[in-house]
């Protein structure tokens, strides 16, 4: 039997229940005589955003989920969170660095050369940290800041798709499920609440922003493996909740959950075999 989990969220409660039958497991054996060995019939894995909250100063519940245990068959992907594109940004330009003082008198020949440098130099900066401050205003709003070219993985759609391709179904391939149960979240939605952020100052942005046509690829990926191990598939509802919708009018707020439909609808499209063909 497998597990995957694609919930936004870490599955440390799944994860731990199949630790739990493992060590019984294990000692059942131990007591009957038998070899210490790899359990072979659970196998656990979870791809879901974490963040620790150094850096971004969001701490991205629960926490967990950062490491992989082969010995326990749980395989954990993890797909940083679009907020952390801003990071490199604000270690690149957010801090003013020190410019000498120069003056007319520093220039042997008298030109101010120097002068017109620094102050050059002064005014980049300068420019360069209020376009800083403009994104963070950009976060405070659901719709995450695109991510820039040259920053670390911003997460998002391709980077949580490249990887479970590359990472979870290799390993799920190897293990050749004979039952395969997908914990089936879809708070990983774009605009969805369950995958915002609220850093220290109370500003929010989205972690990840996976379509409709993505959850109709994993489960089509997914379903394809149990397929070619002849498993059975079982999916089960997690999170998903949709995305706040502000009333200006009275200060309200409500969720909107055509999205979230539209996921779920998807995913259930993979699972009958529905879906358009998958295409490497």
């Amino acid at each position: 039997m497998a597990v995957v989990d694609f919930d936004v969220h870490h599955g440390n409660g799944t994860e731990e229940i199949a630790r739990a039958w493992h060590e019984r497991h294990r000692r059942s054996l131990a007591r009957a005589g038998g070899a210490a060995r790899d359990d072979r019939d659970v196998f656990f894995a979870s791809i879901h955003l974490a963040d620790d909250g150094k850096g971004s100063g969001v701490e991205f519940y629960p926490g967990t989920g950062v490491t992989s245990d082969l010995h326990q068959n749980v395989v954990n992907v993890v797909v940083p969170p679009m907020w952390r594109a801003q990071e490199n940004v604000s270690d690149a330009v957010g801090s003013r660095k020190r410019v000498p003082k120069r003056n007319r008198d520093d220039e042997l020949d008298g030109s101010g050369a120097a002068l017109t440098a620094a102050k050059a130099k002064e005014k980049k900066e300068k420019e360069e940290r209020e376009n800083v401050a403009k994104e963070a205003l950009l976060s405070e709003s659901l719709v995450p800041a695109p991510p820039r070219v040259g920053d670390a993985p911003a997460g998002g759609r391709e980077e949580w798709m490249r990887r479970l391709r590359e990472r979870v179904l290799p390993a799920l391939r190897a293990f050749k499920p004979d039952l395969l149960i997908i914990s089936a979240g879809f708070d990983a939605a774009n605009h969805d609440v369950g995958n915002v952020g609220v850093d220290r100052r109370g500003r929010r942005a989205g972690g990840a922003n996976l379509t409709p046509e993505d959850y109709e690829e994993m489960t089509n990926r997914l379903c394809a493996v149990a397929s070619s191990a002849g498993g059975k598939v079982v999916s089960v509802l997690e999170g998903g909740y949709g995305h706040l919708v502000e009333n200006p009018a009275d200060g309200t707020a409500s969720l909107n959950r055509e999205n979230f439909a539209a996921c779920v609808v998807a995913h259930v499209r993979g699972l009958a075999g529905l879906g358009a063909p998958v295409k490497d």
